[in-house]
């Protein structure tokens, strides 16, 4: 597993969607870091599957950026750090749901030339007819954030950036019972992949905890310039005919330091299909860019079980 350290300059661009993969223009998020032009494609867990789904100094003036470069496990120490923040309980390590998501990403990497050409579209799937196909890479990949780059270059820490900056990615990661996980990274000399087991550990549905969780926080400095911001709940569910248990969004706004407005698109769960929806949160998508090194202040209401809710707060980007 190479893990190179690298620091990002600017993130994946946002895609709605990743029902096709004709061409990387079409699929991949865009990627920058120090190296211009990076591109690749992220997926959520195939949520269908799992009914089931800014740095500080410490005392010893060591950036905890540095700490997670030093730790044996980068990746747990990184994916805590956010959890941290939003006073979430630490995930554990599995060492069985690591063999798993190294096992997928092997796939996805000897697998390359065809998610290159657009043959294989999505990431959790692996079919037997395919080189590198194994049972616990299949079960795996229908567990995980997952990201593939065609190129040899990429970190841990992108990676687990990368899923943090989208919504989509990010609420299985801030779930209350995320307990365990594995990570992998996995590079050949012509592509990288790295996957995330984010809902192999939770209870079943019913035994959810309750939680509200937005993100960014409030006065959190260093986010990425396509950050999407969201106000996330979680709650038991036992997957009934109903759209009851769902939040939805009532009105938005996103002002720059200078006070113009920023526009933006809402995706929130959805309400006409009278099935519970899995990621049951209401998230901004800025259509543009955000600018960085720049302050934006959020103010959100959304109705949630019947009662309105407002926050108000504000975010930098680095």
């Amino acid at each position: 597993m190479k893990n190179k350290k690298t620091m990002m300059e600017k993130y994946l661009k946002r895609y709605l969607s990743l029902p096709v993969f004709f061409f990387i223009v079409c699929t991949l998020f865009l990627l920058s870091s120090f190296q211009p032009h990076r591109q690749v494609s992220a997926q959520t867990p195939d949520n269908g599957h799992q009914i089931f789904l800014p740095l500080v100094i410490n005392g010893s003036g060591t950036t905890q950026n540095d700490v997670c470069n030093q730790s044996n496990e980068e990746w747990l120490c990184r994916l805590n750090q956010y959890r941290q923040m939003v006073n979430l309980s630490p995930v554990t390590s599995n060492s069985t749901m690591s063999i798993g998501v190294e096992k997928h990403d092997q796939y996805l990497v000897k697998n390359g030339d065809k998610i290159q050409a657009g043959i294989i579209t999505n990431f959790h799937l692996e079919d037997p007819n395919n080189p590198g196909y194994t049972p616990e890479g299949a079960e795996a990949g229908g567990q995980s954030n997952i990201v593939w780059y065609p190129s040899n270059n990429y970190s841990i820490e992108e990676a687990i950036e990368i899923w943090m900056t989208f919504s989509s990615h990010r609420y299985g990661m801030l779930h209350p019972d995320f307990s365990s996980s594995g990570f992998d990274l996995t590079c050949t000399n012509q592509y990288c992949a790295s996957s995330l087991n984010v809902t192999g550990s939770l209870p079943a549905s019913y035994d959810f905890s309750e939680a509200n969780i937005s993100y960014p926080l409030d006065k959190q400095t260093g986010l990425a310039t396509g950050t999407e911001i969201t106000w996330a709940f979680y709650r038991p569910w036992l997957g009934a005919k109903t759209d009851a248990n769902e939040v939805y969004f009532v009105s938005g706004s996103i002002l720059d330091q200078s006070g113009n407005p920023v526009a933006f698109t809402v995706n929130e769960p959805n309400h006409t299909n009278n099935t519970d929806d899995y990621k049951n949160q209401v998230a901004l998508l800025p259509i543009n860019d955000l600018q960085p090194n720049h302050t934006y202040r959020v103010s959100l209401t959304v109705r949630y079980l019947g009662q309105n809710y407002t926050k108000n707060w504000s975010f930098t980007t680095k």
